[in-house]
């Protein structure tokens, strides 16, 4: 029995929303890269700042995944990419 098409769209992360947290983890990470290399902030306070942030973006997704779980799949994603730069992963 096909599946409704409702229902596929449901579960669908939204493309919108995928593409706005790539933006924002890139724009995140120079901004806060700009910011150290300035002397603005210090690296301490960039590594705080993308911890917080990555698990911000997890806990939000976690606690909206039942109502929209494309919406919340995304934001996890978004926070799981987040949080190895508090690990000196990326950027």
């Amino acid at each position: 029995m096909p599946v409704p098409r409702s229902r596929v769209r449901e579960s669908e992360p939204a493309l919108f929303v995928t593409a706005g947290v790539l933006v924002l983890f890139f724009g995140v990470a120079f901004l806060l890269k700009y910011a150290v290399d300035r002397g603005l902030i210090p690296i301490e306070l960039r590594l705080a700042g993308a911890a917080l942030a990555g698990t911000a973006l997890l806990v939000l997704g976690l606690r909206t995944r039942g109502a929209r779980p494309g919406f919340g799949l995304a934001l996890q994603g978004g926070g799981a990419i987040e949080r190895p730069r508090d690990r000196g992963g990326a950027a």
